[in-house]
């Protein structure tokens, strides 16, 4: 997903390269090394300790080494966000699980309404289980 900077403070940048120093630029999730900002990949592959069949490896896929700054709260605006240094795949993994909350919070920052605001839940399955929830549909078909 494309980052939408005017949420993001004006100093971003130099926010976001802080938190990649302060951990080495070094995923806070997995402990893989990541690339320095500018650093040539036979740079990167000595400085991480890589044998010959690793770097052949890790070339075939050199965006799983970038390092992102990460909004753990997916809070951008806030000044005292939760930032964390983790590497490409650790952040997509992160974002996909959270999907729902960052559908949920856009909508609201959008204005709009979720069904729950609509109707209130009401046990679903025909009783069968109470643990599965289904909104009533009466009088919205």
């Amino acid at each position: 997903m494309p980052i939408d900077l005017s949420r993001y403070p004006t100093n971003w940048s130099q926010m976001a390269r802080d938190v990649k120093r302060r951990v080495y630029w070094t995923c806070q999730l997995c402990s893989k090394p990541c690339l320095l900002k500018g650093e040539d990949w036979s740079d990167f592959v000595r400085r991480a300790g890589f044998t010959v069949a690793e770097a052949i490896a890790a070339s075939h896929h050199p965006k799983r080494y970038e390092l992102d700054a990460a909004h753990v709260n997916h809070d951008p605006e806030n000044l005292d966000a939760d930032i964390r240094a983790w590497c490409n795949p650790c952040h997509c993994r992160y974002d996909l699980a959270q999907l729902r909350r960052k559908q949920h919070l856009n909508a609201e920052r959008h204005g709009q309404l979720h069904l729950g605001a609509i109707a209130p839940p009401a046990p679903g399955g025909h009783g069968k289980d109470p643990s599965v929830v289904q909104l009533p549909l009466n009088g919205l078909l």
